[in-house]
Parts: structure tokens; sequence; C-alpha cells
């Protein structure tokens, strides 16, 4: 059965002990349950990324051709029982809004087919545009690190997957993050957990009735 490894950030690992106070206290992810995972893409987290207007060359040496018409959605582990990834796929949807406490900040959130749908997340300047898309349809290549929310989502996108937790491991970094790997589960399992999104406006997907299987590895 097909996995993937995402990070989850301090805040929201420690939300789910029962006593969110107390560690030492029971926590709610534990291998074998199934879970919602809202997979996630941050700036700051890629390494290196290729677009239309990137590297032909380097792109050809990756097994990649921008001019493809039908572009490969892939999601390629490039170490076990890491979230590093290296993932390809179209921009299927976007959607932006200001900063309620800045407006003179947009949050830009992109909706990717990767064969697994992940949101790229963007805050830029209001007057600035997307760093890594330019519109619907474009297709990206990325070395990154990927995330997930597994509790609650400010996505604008409701595209959660469903998987049971098969590792845990906690990562001695700062700041503070959580390993999970899940295996892929169908649409159709309800889950043990399921995530909160934020966003009163958040655009439900398919993806929340089934899990499209494409290239994962």
């Amino acid at each position: 059965m097909t996995r993937v490894t995402f990070a989850v950030d301090g805040p929201e690992w420690d939300s789910l002990y029962v006593n969110p106070e107390d560690e030492k206290s029971v926590h709610k992810i534990r291998e074998g349950i199934s879970i919602q995972v809202q997979l996630v893409l941050w700036p700051g987290l890629v390494l290196h990324h290729w677009n239309k207007s990137g590297s032909k060359h380097q792109l050809a040496y990756l097994g990649f051709d921008r001019a493809d018409k039908d572009p490969e959605r892939s999601i390629l582990a490039l170490k076990s029982h890491s979230n590093l990834y290296l993932i390809s796929g179209v921009a299927r949807r976007i959607a932006k809004h200001s900063w309620g406490t800045d407006p003179r900040k947009l949050r830009i959130d992109t909706l990717l087919d990767c064969s697994l749908p992940i949101v790229l997340q963007e805050d830029v300047a209001n007057s600035k545009s997307s760093s890594f898309v330019d519109g619907e349809g474009d297709f990206l290549v990325a070395v990154c690190f990927l995330f997930g929310s597994i509790a609650f989502s400010n996505s604008m996108f409701r595209s959660p997957v469903v998987g049971k937790v098969a590792r845990i491991a906690p990562l001695n970094i700062i700041p503070p993050a959580t390993l999970v790997e899940v295996e892929l589960q169908p649409g159709q399992v309800i889950p043990d957990l399921t995530i909160s999104y934020d966003s009163e406006q958040a655009i439900s997907t398919d993806s929340e009735h089934k899990n499209p299987m494409g290239r994962i590895g």
C-alpha cells in the first residue's frame, strides 16, 4: 500500500494531547488509527523549483518536458522515512484573500494536482503574484519538505486525504516538528480524526470523497 510521510509543526501536534498542557498525557495520534491529512507546501521549505519558464535542460535531466500538454503528476520520496520529496503537478485552482489584520498582505493558495492534492500557501505583498505559477493549468516541479495539517487548517481548499498512521517520529529541531508516515486509504474510509478548517470560505474538492492514486513513491 502506498505511503506518504509529512511533518506536523509543534503547536499543532501539541494541541492533540488529551491534556495540551501536559506532554505526558495521551496523544490522539497513534499508530493504527486513520486520520485526515491536508498536505501543505510552504515556500520557505521549497529547496528548488522549476515551472514553465524554468531550465529546459534541468527538467530534461529530471525526466520532465515543460512542453508536455499532459505533464507528469507525481510525488517521489527522496529519502525513506523523510518528508523530502520531488513533486510534479499542475495548478488546478488558485484562491486569494487579503489579510484581515494587514490589507497590504495577500494569501495565495494554489491547489496542486500531484497525484495527491497539495496546497501551496504563499503570503505576499498585495501587489504581487505567485512566485511559483502564473495561473491555473501551469505545471510545477519542486524539491521540497512536505508538511501536513491533521488538526486544523487555514487552507482555502478542503482537499484532505485519508491515511492510516504507520510511523511517528519526533524531530529534535527548533522549531519542533513531528514526522508522520501514513498508508493511504480509499476515500470512503471514515477517519478516526478529522480536520477543522479555519476558513468559512474553504472550497471543497473531490479529494474529500476519494484519494486520487497516481504515481507516488
